[in-house]
């Protein structure tokens, strides 16, 4: 008996069929969020899409324009992704809305964020953390939080402590440059600034192990001193690297210990 396929090669037996108003924009969406790649797509007479076929990385999702037959509907989508934090900031820059930005939750081995597209559908983006790593460190400084937060978030603070050579600014999206005398610049985005308790950082270009990883700090305000704690995660392996910005990082704390108690 003669084997013969039942679905094109490459494709997966259970796909989701989104219904929108606008599928054109939907298909650029994909293609700027995920780098979807355009399989099949057969139009109406007016140019419209009847039905479209995409792959994002191994999974085939399949689309078309809504019609008085065939009506939008909103879904829920869950995509594992490479970097969460750049797929979850590509989202925003093309328009999505945040419903929940990048965390890791205690007992979840996910790393994991949500936003809602411009059609209403829900994407749930997450990157297994399982074989990832973090630089973890905390310090108690005998200064206001908010001077220690004000401190790593403009330039002045930032040049005593850190390098003399960057551009800075405290704007959420802004991306700060450091240039530490490398053949490159370290480029940090920001992506979350709560002030006083929380500054978020996603590294963008620098050495690649440094690329695609976060920086975070968390701020509180103790009854004799403020807490801050730093995290460095992302870090695909525990190299030599790895174990020399361990030391690095906790000069950088100890130089903001000590220019904050001035």
């Amino acid at each position: 008996m003669i084997k013969t396929n039942f679905k094109p090669k490459g494709y997966n037996s259970v796909s989701p069929y989104f219904i929108v108003d606008g599928a054109d924009r939907f298909m650029d969406l994909m293609k700027q969020i995920f780098d979807a790649k355009e399989l099949r797509v057969y139009r109406m007479p007016d140019g419209s899409i009847m039905h479209a076929e995409m792959i994002i990385d191994d999974s085939v999702i399949i689309l078309g324009n809504a019609s008085e037959k065939y009506p939008p509907i909103k879904i829920v989508m869950h995509v594992y992704v490479p970097k969460v934090d750049e797929t979850f900031q590509k989202a925003i820059e093309a328009g999505c809305e945040v419903v929940e930005a990048p965390k890791d939750q205690e007992g979840d081995p996910d790393r994991r964020a949500t936003f809602k597209d411009f059609a209403g559908n829900m994407w749930s983006v997450g990157t297994q953390l399982a074989g990832f790593h973090s630089i973890s460190l905390l310090n108690k400084i005998k200064a206001p939080a908010s001077k220690v937060y004000q401190t790593l978030i403009i330039e002045k603070g930032l040049s005593e402590i850190w390098t003399k050579n960057l551009k800075v600014k405290p704007e959420l999206n802004f991306i700060n440059e450091f240039d530490f005398g490398e053949s490159y610049l370290t480029k940090m985005k920001i992506t979350g600034l709560e002030k006083n308790q929380k500054i978020s950082w996603l590294c963008i270009e620098s050495d690649e192990e440094w690329t695609g990883t976060t920086v975070t700090f968390l701020i509180s305000n103790e009854p004799d001193f403020t807490e801050i704690r730093l995290e460095h995660a992302g870090w695909r392996e525990k190299t030599d690297y790895y174990k020399w910005c361990n030391y690095h990082w906790a000069m950088f704390l100890y130089r903001l210990k000590n220019y904050c108690e001035q």
